[in-house]
């Protein structure tokens, strides 16, 4: 096989003026790494210590037999969870978790494979992990009977001494990317693997990279849905490659010498429920159990289909969280890192009204982390032909926490201000949500919604202060509950906020009686988010009590207004 054979596939061959990616650095390193540590350890010593590994914890297991069972669970696909610290397009994710307590966790909900990357300068993960991860879950499946997880070994491989340090940390499969190696070494870590009794998983970005995989013989396919040489992500490329293996005549899935898995960008039970359609035989998820604070529930939420658009009872880790009052991109891009669902800019006069500049630099961090260049958009907004609105309400729910756990929602607050300013913020800023804090009527509302049907709309009903009067009798509560169904059978989401007689409505630090959340959801079924009040040191209190549809933060994670 000629050079040109052998590398064409790869990017910017035969192009001195491509210029060098990330990706092209990572490997760069990874291949000084390589040469560092054949130097301080031959060959020999660690086929010595991969002996000495198997001779106590036992051979690789299989993967393709981990995938056979994945495909005939009730999930229909196996699930590979992945320990992940950081990446070079989100930067830290979570860096100080534990990754023998995380991979337990995986585990114990079902996850079959455990993904640990192990580069570290730019992911932050060691081979350390992958044996820790190894040892413990081989431990957990031990002592209740049950198979352990295969572990995968996710890096950048480009020498076989590689392999050796994967089987010596206890994997029992490694990653190879076929856009970083040239079909010779492809075949040359392919024979590695599989001569160590390991069938590694093979990745691929493109229709070219798939051809080269299955020539040099690749039997377990992941599709990359995130082209790391530009980070550009698309979710439909697994299908795309999906449709070609089947132009190709190869036959793929239950059964069949080729499986296919989705690699990347996967957040919640509809990508996995796309991934069933097209027959993968599994799926890898990373980032979204990383960032969850349970990830349990975060996998039950995704894997299991009957889960699916749940919204009350709330579980522990659905409630959604805003973040309002955003005007420095510093602050957005720390609410969207730990997890905000929403962002919110006020356009309405406050000490944390944003201009159009700003808001434009806080949408931009909002929308490059979650790897997009336009609006969410909602799904039509059927007409309520129901003479219970809440039902309607409940499904809206679903979608936008859907929506927003895809890539957090940039949301625009205005209160009392005409329609032709509200939509010509929506278009100038790209605002995702409106927020209407005012006293904007039904009429407003339905206008709202005929001018902008792809937006959400989340409205907002203000309650009186804990303490004081107003919402305790039953008069006042069915007065709130027939308002709130008003509101359900139009909009996107309610939210309960905080106001003060002759003061100002939202941004007040004050909370009202959390006891209207509960009868809200609890008796009338009604999901609410709250405001009003919320506090870091607070917060934890208001989900265990009430466990809210979402939660909303403004002036009490603030230094000073609009500085959080």
């Amino acid at each position: 096989m000629d050079e040109s054979e052998d590398c064409g596939h790869l990017y910017g061959y035969g192009d001195p003026a491509t210029k060098r990616t990330r990706l092209q650095e990572i490997v760069d390193q990874r291949i000084k790494d390589v040469a560092e540590a054949k130097a301080s350890r031959s060959a020999a010593e660690l086929r010595e210590l991969a002996d000495a590994f198997f001779k106590e914890n036992g051979q690789p297991q299989s993967f393709f037999e981990c995938l056979n069972a994945g495909e005939s669970s009730p999930w229909d696909l196996a699930l590979a969870a992945e320990f992940k610290r950081a990446s070079p397009s989100k930067g830290d994710i979570n860096v100080d978790l534990d990754c023998a307590a995380q991979a337990l966790e995986y585990s114990k909900v079902g996850a079959s494979v455990l993904s640990v990357l192990t580069e570290p300068k730019w992911f932050k993960g060691s081979l350390h992990d992958l044996c820790e991860a190894r040892l413990s879950t081989q431990r957990w499946a031990k002592d209740c009977g049950r198979s352990r997880p295969v572990c995968l070994r996710k890096d950048f491989l480009v020498d076989e001494y590689q392999v050796l340090e994967a089987i010596a940390h206890g994997a029992d499969t490694a990653l190879l990317m076929v856009s970083i190696l040239p079909q010779t070494k492809l075949r040359a870590l392919l024979a590695c693997c599989r001569e160590h009794g390991m069938e590694p998983l093979v990745e691929v970005v493109n229709t070219q990279e798939l051809k080269v995989a299955l020539a040099a013989g690749a039997c377990i396919i992941g599709v990359n849905n995130r082209n790391l040489h530009t980070f550009e992500l698309d979710k439909g490329r697994t299908a795309q490659l999906a449709k070609e293996l089947s132009d190709l005549g190869v036959a793929y899935g239950p059964g069949a010498r080729i499986k296919l898995l989705a690699l990347s960008g996967l957040a919640t039970a509809d990508d996995i429920e796309e991934c069933r359609k097209i027959a993968c035989s599994g799926v890898l998820i990373g980032e979204a159990l990383m960032r969850a604070s349970d990830p349990g529930n975060a996998i039950r939420a995704m894997m299991m289909p009957q889960a699916q658009g749940q919204v009350l009872p709330v579980a522990t880790g659905e409630v959604i969280v805003k973040v309002c009052g955003v005007v420095r991109p510093e602050d957005a891009r720390c609410a969207v890192a730990a997890g905000a669902n929403l962002v919110g800019v006020i356009f309405a006069k406050s000490k944390r009204q944003a201009s159009t500049e700003q808001a434009l630099a806080v949408r931009d961090v909002v929308w490059r982390f979650g790897e997009r260049s336009e609006q969410v958009q909602t799904a039509t907004k059927e007409a309520n032909v129901l003479s219970n609105p809440v039902p309607r309400l409940i499904h809206r729910c679903s979608l936008i926490r859907a929506a927003s756990k895809r890539t957090p929602l940039v949301t625009g607050i205005f209160m009392d201000q005409p329609l032709d300013e509200i939509v010509d913020k929506v278009s100038t800023v790209g605002l995702d949500a409106v927020q209407l804090h005012g006293s904007e009527s039904v009429e407003f509302l339905e206008e709202l919604i005929q001018r902008l049907p792809t937006v959400w709309v989340i409205k907002v009903v203000h309650l009186p202060p804990r303490g004081e009067q107003g919402i305790e009798d039953e008069d006042a509560l069915q007065k709130l509950k027939g308002l709130l169904e008003v509101y359900a059978a139009l909009c996107d989401a309610v939210l309960l906020d905080t106001s003060i007689k002759g003061g100002p409505s939202g941004g007040t630090g004050a909370a009202f009686d959390w006891q209207v959340v509960k009868k809200a959801q609890e008796t009338w079924g009604i999901p609410v988010i709250v405001a009003g009040g919320l506090t870091d040191k607070n917060v934890g209190e208001l989900v265990s009590m009430v466990a809210p549809f979402g939660v909303d933060v403004a002036s009490g994670v603030e230094d000073a207004p609009g500085i959080k």
